[in-house]
């Protein structure tokens, strides 16, 4: 459970005495990271959250070509309507180093999602004279806001350098592992943000089209 009240849903719901919640009642994480895809289908993060195939692939109403359960269809397994689609705002910084004149702060609407650096962790750095420096603004190593932080992550505090086992994801086969995160790495135009395997957020080494498994959020 990441936290009660936090995400906005994409319709309210009314109900039987009129009353309308604008609200998700309970947002939550997948504990087990699925899977490895590529966030895009080439070394970019031109267009954000909002175009990756990740998005794509989580929020479609099919199977797989394979036949397999697509993760949209857990809404199907668990009660109709129960999973929520909620507003989540991403970065689109037009692929190239984040600059605030040409990037653009974008809403999606999605069932499920990836989480952003600032939902995960509180504080960040940014791309000076060569190196990475902690800076008032920034999240793990996004450049802007991207949703508030989840109240799970919140209440553990650590910074995004720190080793947090809170953070930590585990495949089917219990190794730890490095999980995608929704945010483009500020400085850089064929990256994205990822939590590490001993909970650090990163923001290198591993451009867009290289595959890893993927912990999807979902609201009810």
């Amino acid at each position: 459970v990441l936290g009660f009240q936090h995400d906005t849903l994409a319709t309210g719901v009314t109900y039987g005495y009129g009353s309308t919640a604008t609200k998700a009642g309970i947002s939550f994480e997948f504990v087990r990271a699925l899977g490895t895809s590529a966030m895009m289908d080439a070394d970019t993060n031109n267009g954000g959250w909002g175009t990756t195939i990740i998005r794509t692939n989580l929020n479609s109403t099919t199977l797989a070509e394979d036949g397999s359960i697509n993760l949209k269809s857990i809404e199907g397994v668990i009660g109709s309507n129960l999973i929520k689609k909620v507003k989540k705002t991403y970065i689109d910084q037009k692929g190239t180093a984040y600059n605030e004149g040409t990037a653009e702060i974008k809403e999606s609407e999605d069932y499920l999602w990836l989480l952003s650096c600032s939902e995960v962790f509180s504080d960040g750095a940014k791309y000076i004279n060569n190196t990475w420096t902690r800076t008032e603004g920034c999240y793990g190593y996004t450049s802007a806001k991207e949703g508030e932080q989840y109240t799970y992550y919140r209440k553990n505090n650590s910074t995004y350098s720190s080793d947090d086992r809170a953070r930590v994801k585990f495949n089917i086969k219990g190794s730890s592992v490095w999980w995608w995160l929704r945010s483009p790495q500020s400085a850089n135009g064929e990256r994205f943000c990822y939590v590490n395997r001993v909970g650090i957020g990163k923001g290198g080494n591993y451009d867009a089209f290289s595959a890893a498994p993927v912990a999807p959020g979902f609201a009810i």
